[in-house]
């Protein structure tokens, strides 16, 4: 029996490769096995999976893949324990990934998953254990079959760098870099540690940002507001506890009697346009029913929409253009329209081309109405538009419980209020 492994970090390609191995194989059902569950160095759960596999074995298969996230030597280790106990002889194969941390980060980042592996990847590029004398000392008879990381295209790796740059300085807060204190992956040997008190000493992010008004003589005054903050977070695979420097942005702005009434979501003009260099604008999500489109005035809307009405979505009358267009240019960044599909186009609910046409028609509606925004996003029924969120981007919504969802700034709009009432105090919070 053949049993094939991949090792590497999150976001080399291995469950690629092995998937492109399953699929050359074509056998019975019964005479291979795979294990494709996020086991998280967990040969407990292994086990239990691999019993649970033997329901469909006849006899030993001839073929068994694992799919699993090795983080270190030891969980070969025990991989090697747990195969000899449960089968006669195999022949071990390995998809050995080279230690490409860049890559992977990128690579992890395009999968656009709810919860990403970049503290498991930083952890595992750190702690490399894996040459094939290592492996071979644990399988004297493996086969490794090296393979390079996926390389992203430059298009990808802009992305990754947009994010990376963005992350630091926020409408509510500037932030240092992180120091890493506990890893729960680091449970013996890799413990990354800087247990070390720190004063804050150095703020590069602080100073960059004071530059850009040509303020640094307040840098000094400024450092004796900073904060050490202590966060943590978690992925597909780890937990971090780490620390960093921390200062309100308003704080700043107001010690250099910056005039912040112009001041909103970002700051204007060339001199004080910190955004310049920062690859990307944020994001704007613009609703549309109840929002730029007037669909909950229709008479009888709720009723044509259950009987899959798609014409309610062409009626709707839009909202007053001049007032949306003048919040957009204050905000000054990309717009996206993030819209909700109705109810009945769950499944089992509609008909099977109701859905394209609800699409089809607010599109159509959009074009005649608002052709300047060319990109638009279509979410589920209920489903929280929190998840298109990332840090900096911001909401227009009608809707009271989405509002509540997004992470950062949300605005709810009523469009009969003046302009001025989004703008004014409230430059620091959701706006309301």
């Amino acid at each position: 029996m053949e049993i094939t492994i991949a090792i590497g970090l999150p976001g080399s390609g291995k469950t690629s490769i092995l998937n492109d191995k399953l699929n050359s194989m074509n056998l019975d059902v019964s005479d291979f096995f795979y294990i494709d569950e996020v086991c998280n160095n967990n040969i407990e759960q292994l086990t239990h999976l691999l019993n649970e596999e033997r329901e469909y074995f006849k006899n030993e298969p001839s073929q068994g893949i694992i799919d699993m996230l090795f983080i270190d030597l030891r969980s070969l280790r025990e991989l090697k324990d747990l195969l000899d106990r449960e089968f006669k002889d195999y022949k071990m194969n390995v998809y050995l990934f080279n230690n490409d941390l860049e890559s992977a980060l990128v690579n992890d980042f395009i999968r656009n998953r709810d919860k990403s592996a970049e503290l498991a990847i930083r952890h595992m590029s750190e702690n490399w254990e894996f040459t094939e004398t290592a492996i071979r000392d644990i399988f004297p008879n493996v086969n490794i079959i090296s393979k390079e990381v996926h390389k992203p295209t430059s298009e990808e790796f802009l992305l990754w760098a947009k994010k990376v740059h963005n992350r630091n300085i926020t409408p509510k807060y500037i932030r240092s870099e992180s120091w890493h204190v506990k890893s729960k992956l680091s449970i013996d040997q890799h413990i990354i540690s800087d247990d070390v008190e720190r004063t804050p000493s150095e703020f590069k992010a602080l100073y960059d940002f004071l530059k850009i008004f040509d303020a640094q003589e307040h840098y000094d005054t400024l450092m004796d507001k900073v904060e050490v903050v202590s966060d943590s977070l978690s992925d597909m695979y780890d937990t971090w506890e780490f620390k960093y420097y921390q200062i309100d942005t308003k704080t700043v702005l107001d010690a250099i009697n910056y005039d912040n009434n112009l001041i909103w979501y970002k700051w204007h003009g060339e001199k004080h346009h910190f955004i310049t260099n920062r690859m990307e604008d944020y994001m704007i999500y613009l609703d549309m029913d109840g929002t730029i489109a007037d669909t909950y005035s229709i008479d009888g809307w709720l009723d044509r929409i259950l009987a899959h009405d798609v014409s309610v979505f062409l009626d709707a009358k839009p909202a007053d253009k001049s007032k949306v267009m003048e919040l957009l240019k204050v905000l000054d960044d990309d717009v996206t329209i993030l819209t909700m599909l109705p109810e009945c186009t769950l499944k089992g609910k509609a008909r099977e081309d109701y859905f394209k046409e609800v699409k089809d028609s607010k599109k159509t509606w959009l074009k005649k109405h608002f052709p300047e925004f060319t990109k638009i996003k279509f979410i589920d029924y209920q489903k929280s538009k929190s998840k298109y969120w990332r840090e900096g981007d911001v909401l227009i919504d009608d809707s009271s419980s989405q509002i509540k969802d997004w992470p950062g700034l949300a605005i709810k709009t009523d469009w009969a209020l003046p302009l001025d009432t989004y703008l004014k105090n409230k430059r620091w919070n959701k706006i309301t």
